[in-house]
């Protein structure tokens, strides 16, 4: 009874289309999701005279040859230690497939199974506009592969471009960020202490 009622409760009776009226057929509901994220995931499409614009007010902080090194291309041999780097049961893809997978079939063309399956959770119990849902990405194994490559590539250059004060986005370095706040607190309490002693 209670997993019935809860289900009532949560269903989307209708949302509110762009034209401010109440869409309530599935068709409409349907139609208001893909135009509000196809608007929400698409390009401006920024001149390339602005971008252009833009970059130039940037100065590079990557040596040429750390670029060169970003913009090489993925070899098997990489490819490869990734795959067999992840754990091969954990968090399958929307399609099912776990690392232990592609551990398998690896050599094979894997281009056609990369997909990302886009699910909307409840921010609020009674929704009635398409921004009251949040999207959430399930990656298949193929995407988590490849983000785990350009991950590893990425870090050959961190030291390059995050400088010493940002060290809590380094891994294994916000423990000095925590160091530097006792050492802080430390001293104004010694210095709070003379002040009252003396």
């Amino acid at each position: 009874m209670k997993a019935s009622v809860k289900k009532a409760r949560h269903k989307v009776r209708g949302l509110m289309g762009e034209d401010g009226l109440l869409k309530e057929s599935k068709r409409e509901m349907e139609a208001v999701i893909v135009t509000y994220f196809t608007q929400l995931f698409s390009s401006s499409e920024p001149s390339q005279d602005f971008l252009n614009g833009v970059l130039n007010g940037v100065r590079p902080k990557l040596s040429a040859q750390t670029r060169k090194s970003l913009d090489a291309k993925f070899t098997a041999k990489e490819i490869r230690h990734e795959v067999f780097d992840m754990g091969s049961l954990k968090a399958p893809g929307n399609n099912e497939l776990t690392a232990l997978f592609y551990k398998n079939l690896l050599g094979e063309s894997l281009e056609r199974m990369n997909g990302t399956l886009v699910t909307l959770t409840l921010k609020i119990h009674k929704v009635k506009r398409i921004t009251d849902f949040g999207p959430i990405s399930l990656c298949n194994m193929l995407y988590k592969i490849i983000a785990k490559a350009i991950t590893n590539t990425f870090r050959t250059a961190i030291g390059e471009v995050i400088s010493e004060s940002q060290s809590a986005f380094i891994p294994g370095c916000i423990s000095d960020n925590i160091i530097v706040g006792f050492e802080c607190m430390h001293r104004l309490k010694r210095k709070k202490e003379k002040e009252k002693n003396g």
